[in-house]
């Protein structure tokens, strides 16, 4: 699988929030820190495509829905 890293901007923030998914949730399932999935919704930090599909996977949306 490609290891680059998707682009920005992101609407992660928005569409945790409106499955009712916790930051920690979130990154608990997808095997990160609750900091690097803030900084993520910051627009700090760029998530790998490994991690990228593991957020669609959870949210259950399609990656372009993500970070688009």
């Amino acid at each position: 699988m490609n290891k680059e890293c998707v682009s920005h901007p992101n609407n992660l923030r928005v569409l945790r929030k409106e499955k009712e998914i916790s930051i920690a949730q979130l990154a608990r399932h997808a095997k990160v820190t609750e900091g690097f999935v803030a900084m993520i919704e910051r627009g700090e930090r760029k998530p790998s495509m490994d991690v990228a599909f593991k957020f669609a996977e959870i949210l259950d949306l399609p990656l372009e829905t993500i970070f688009s």
